[in-house]
């Protein structure tokens, strides 16, 4: 699976490396949790990718500002403030809920 990131880094991913996903429905977000990293994908049609990455079928993704509005790579270990800023861009928190 290729991720095409926002800032034109692609970044190939296995199959098997995924420990998890996580949809976000009201957030049209997706984080896929790998180990050390997560991808991190916002827009419309972020839940029909998921539907195809699920079925093994989806290739390969990359932002087009309409329907996948972007397209992120997190590092475990990026510094607290910018893992921080790009998590709440998209993960609502439960308690404001």
């Amino acid at each position: 699976m290729r991720f095409w990131m926002d800032d034109g880094m692609c970044v190939g991913i296995p199959f098997f490396s995924v420990a998890g996903c996580l949809f976000h429905p009201n957030e049209q977000a997706l984080s896929i949790a790998l180990h050390g990293r997560s991808i991190i994908i916002v827009g419309p049609k972020t839940e029909a990718f998921f539907d195809a990455f699920c079925k093994q079928r989806a290739t390969q993704i990359r932002a087009d500002g309409v329907d996948i509005v972007s397209v992120r790579f997190i590092l475990d270990g990026m510094p607290a403030e910018q893992s921080a800023q790009a998590q709440e861009a998209v993960v609502p928190d439960p308690r404001e809920e």
